[in-house]
Order: C-alpha cells, then sequence, then structure tokens
C-alpha cells in the first residue's frame, strides 16, 4: 500500500515536471533587438551580425539609425522544411530573395488584401507574426550601460522550437539625407541561435552619397594661374522655396541650417559649415550629400584677390543615378587624384589705380609729354605685359617696358595693377625742365588709391633738359635705367661735399705739421 501510493506520489511529480516543463518551453521568448543601420558607400559589414551582441562600436562608428522602416516579421520554419529537405540550404534560397519576392510579402503582411488568401495557398507555411516600424530605443549593452539610439526595432520572438524567422523590409524611412541603394536584405534568424536574455541583428543594406570637389585657381594680372588657398565657401540648397545652408555639426552625412536662423550673415554664423580651399586649391565639403542641386557661394577670399561672380553661383547637380557623374557648373566631376580634370573657379588678383600729374615746381602749370616707367621695390620695371624685367634687359628693350606719359592737363594713370608699393622713374622731361637723375618716386596702390580724386603731384624744374652722364636707350627714355636705387645727385652737392673733403685734407695737414714742430 505504502509503496503503491509512493509510485502514485512519484507518477504525480513526474507528470508535474513534464507539465512544467512544457509550459516553460511553451512560453519562451527572446528579445529582439534589429538594428536598421546605414552604412554610407559600403555595405554593412558581415562581422556585426555574428554571434547575437551588440555590434562592434568601431564597425558601426560610420553608420546611422534609420527610423520609420516598415519591417515585417514572418515565422517560415514549416515553409523551408517543404522547400528544401536541406534546412541550411533553405535558408539560403530564402535569403537570397528570389523564391519570394517582397511584393508578396507585402500581400503577406497585409489583413484583408484582395490576394490575401491567393498568396497563402501558394506559399503554405509561412505565418504572418507582426510589421512594426523603426524608431529612436534603448537596449542595455553587454555593461549594462543603456544606450539610445536611432533605427531600433525591438520585439519579442518566441523560442519555444525551433522557429525560423524571416524578416523583411517592406518600406525604408526617408529621415537621413541620403539615397539608398535598395532596401535591406532579408534576415533568416533561427531561434535555436538567439543569445539568452537578447539577440541584437542588424540590417545589411547600404546607401550611397556624393561629394563635390572644384578646384580655386587665382588668376594674377598678367594672365597666369595657380592654385589659391584661403578661399572661403558655404554651401546650400533651397526646399520648398526656403533657402538652408550646411551645418558645422554635420558628420559624414548632411545637416542643414534655415537661412531664417541667420541674423547677420552666413560667413560670421559659426553654426555654418566654411570650405576653405587647400594648398591645392581643392575645396571640398568632407562630407557626402544625397542627390538633389546644391549651390556653393564663395564668402571670403585670400587676400589680394576679389571674389568673382562665378565664384558667387557655383551650381552643383547630384544625380540619382550613381553611374552618373556629378556636374559642377556643367562640367562633369571625375576622381580627385585628376586634378586637371577638376572643374576650376577662378578669383582675379585684385586690381587698383593711381594717377598722377606733372606740373611745374613753381608756377604749378600742368606739364605734357613727361616719360616714366615703373619700378618695384627689386628695382625691377615694368613691361606692357604686366611682367616685370631687370634693369639690364630693359635697357635693352626699351621698346617692351610700359611708359606712362603725362597729357595736355599733365595727367597720367597707371591701373590694373596688383596692390603693393611701387615707384615712378622720370626718364623723358617736358620740353626746357630739367631731368633729375635717380629719383624714383614711391607710391601704393590699394583699395583707396584709385578713388582719390587728387592726382599725385611730380615737379619739375625749369633748365637745361640735358643728357645724364650715360648713353641715350631711345627717343622716349633718355638714359640706362639704374639697377639700384641710389641717393639723387647734383652739381651743388657734390660741391658741397668737395669743399667737405678739401676741408678735411688741410686740417689733417696742419695737425701733423704742428706735431712734428
Amino acid at each position: 500500500m505504502k509503496m503503491k501510493h509512493l509510485l502514485s506520489l512519484l507518477l504525480v511529480c513526474m507528470v508535474g515536471i513534464f507539465w512544467t516543463q512544457t509550459a516553460d518551453a511553451a512560453g519562451a521568448e527572446t528579445q529582439v533587438h534589429l538594428h536598421k543601420r546605414l552604412f554610407v558607400n559600403q555595405e554593412a559589414p558581415s562581422q556585426i551580425n555574428q554571434g547575437g551582441e551588440v555590434g562592434n562600436a568601431a564597425l558601426l562608428k560610420d553608420s546611422y539609425g534609420v527610423n520609420d522602416s516598415t519591417f515585417a516579421i514572418f515565422e517560415v520554419g514549416e515553409y523551408l522544411r517543404r522547400l528544401n529537405p536541406n534546412l541550411d540550404q533553405a535558408k539560403e534560397m530564402l535569403a537570397d530573395e528570389a523564391t519570394v519576392l517582397r511584393s508578396e510579402l507585402e500581400i503577406l503582411a497585409t489583413p484583408g488584401h484582395a490576394e490575401l488568401t491567393a498568396m497563402q495557398d501558394r506559399y503554405q507555411g509561412i505565418k504572418f507574426v507582426q510589421t512594426k516600424k523603426t524608431a529612436t530605443g534603448s537596449f542595455n549593452d553587454s555593461t549594462g550601460n543603456m544606450v539610445t539610439e536611432d533605427g531600433l526595432l525591438t520585439v519579442s520572438l518566441k523560442a519555444d522550437k525551433q522557429q525560423i524567422y524571416l524578416i523583411a523590409e517592406l518600406d525604408s524611412g526617408d529621415s537621413l539625407p541620403v539615397d539608398q541603394a535598395g532596401l535591406s536584405n532579408y534576415l533568416v534568424l533561427d531561434s535555436g541561435l538567439f543569445t539568452a536574455g537578447t539577440t541584437h541583428v542588424y540590417t545589411k543594406n547600404k546607401g550611397y552619397v556624393r561629394e563635390p570637389y572644384f578646384v580655386k585657381m587665382a588668376k594674377e594680372s598678367d594672365g597666369s594661374t595657380r592654385p589659391l588657398a584661403g578661399a572661403s565657401f558655404v554651401l546650400s540648397k533651397n526646399e520648398n522655396g526656403e533657402k538652408f545652408y550646411l551645418r558645422t555639426t554635420a558628420g559624414s552625412v548632411s545637416d542643414w541650417l534655415s537661412e531664417k536662423e541667420i541674423s547677420d550673415s552666413p560667413l560670421k554664423d559659426s553654426r555654418v559649415k566654411k570650405m576653405v580651399s587647400d594648398q591645392e586649391g581643392i575645396v571640398r565639403t568632407n562630407l557626402g550629400l544625397k542627390s538633389g542641386r546644391y549651390l556653393f557661394e564663395e564668402v571670403a577670399t585670400a587676400e589680394g584677390y576679389e571674389i568673382s561672380e562665378q565664384a558667387r553661383q557655383i551650381t552643383v547637380e547630384i544625380p540619382k543615378d550613381q553611374r552618373q557623374l556629378i556636374l559642377i557648373n556643367g562640367t562633369e566631376v571625375g576622381a580627385l587624384t585628376q586634378k586637371d580634370k577638376l572643374p576650376v573657379v577662378y578669383n582675379q588678383r585684385v586690381a587698383g589705380k593711381k594717377n598722377f600729374q606733372k606740373v611745374d615746381e613753381k608756377s604749378g602749370e600742368a606739364l605734357k609729354d613727361a616719360n616714366f616707367v615703373v619700378s618695384n621695390k627689386d628695382t625691377h620695371y615694368l613691361t606692357k605685359q604686366k611682367q616685370w624685367v631687370t634693369a639690364d634687359y630693359g635697357n635693352t628693350h626699351p621698346e617692351e617696358l610700359l611708359l606712362l606719359t603725362s597729357n595736355d592737363q599733365g595727367i597720367f594713370e597707371l591701373a590694373d595693377m596688383e596692390y603693393g608699393s611701387y615707384s615712378l622713374l622720370e626718364v623723358k622731361a617736358p620740353e626746357g625742365y630739367f631731368l633729375p637723375e635717380n629719383h624714383f618716386i614711391d607710391f601704393e596702390i590699394n583699395e583707396a588709391s584709385g578713388g582719390t580724386k587728387e592726382p599725385l603731384k611730380i615737379v619739375n624744374k625749369k633748365g637745361e633738359n640735358r643728357e645724364l652722364p650715360t648713353t641715350r636707350t631711345s627717343e622716349q627714355i633718355a638714359y640706362h635705367l639704374p639697377s639700384r636705387r641710389l641717393p639723387q645727385t647734383g652739381m651743388k652737392h657734390s660741391m658741397y661735399l668737395l669743399v667737405i673733403g678739401f676741408i678735411c685734407v688741410l686740417a689733417v695737414m696742419v695737425i701733423r705739421k704742428r706735431i712734428r714742430i
């Protein structure tokens, strides 16, 4: 009797244990965190999908979470076993998206759809679980810290037996300013591989962004060109009639600031990103832009240059088709390594002018037909082609020198000159006037020099227009150009020096004579 009771009790316990295990198994669920990440210009690294753990931060640093993407979840274990006895092969077939089209999954995930029954008959064994959108969400990482990120979808999936889940993206959100190259690849998850507690999976799709760039060049007054460093640009776009500027907070993808939020100017607003040309003249955004139309605007340039109208309106067109090249001002943008084939935007060297008047020293009467050449600080002389040559070259090629001649009002002008310090050298005086030798007249050309109404007056003394003690080089240049600047000399100064020298010699002789006595 006791033995019978004991056996009955054991049987009840065994049934209880079995029932409890069955109940526990039936209720087993795993929390799955799906991370919708966009990897710019590349596929998601395969490593982040292994093991069901949180992805490595180093692998995820160039990716961005995408909200509002709609995913449908299906249980497909029965379907796969019907599809192929080899379960692994069946999973691979389903994952390549060829076995079941995305459009067909969308019908299966839409209760009440007109074609739902027919689609269920076609795909017997595919059971719709739920649809859900990615959003900003939180989870605990491996250290227990709370992590909040965009593009998170969290669901609880049954794991009481070997379920196989198919997760398919049906619609992609548009929360990031990038072009997406297709929806995420299918995810096929085996519940037998779920990790304890939570499982993390990452979608594998890519988006592409394009970076526009061009070359900033300086155009000198002599017509030569060179790369121009230090020119600053901002980038803008228009949406629904409102202008937006690229922000400094932009990472690898763009972030924008409305023009309405700028009180002064884009140049002075620190929130607006400034792109500055480098030593090779290259201007880059250093971030990706989605397809569309944009505008580069030069807001500051290097000293000594002026912003051209072209530089204020540099159009950028990024096509949706990634196979087509970006256009800048209508010119195709090639590889950054082929700098000679990149679009070019020029800035002209700032040009100024200076007015002069030749007058009589005493009467102030205007004097015509005085001739001048222009010199720089190195005592090189300016040619008609706005190039600087040595005195030797100028003396042998006087016809190439830029010659300024005073008109009937004594006026002459030096125009289209780079800002800087220069000198005039008179090389032929008006008839009846004295030509000073090696007499350089210094002046500045700057922003203000051209606006001065009163010309710089240059005086001449009446006297014999004598030959200087050098050989005449042309009809318009009376003597050889000096290769260096010397103090101005004249008869009186020479006589004074001669007298002083004679006195000094005489004094020395007197002193020696007294010492001998």
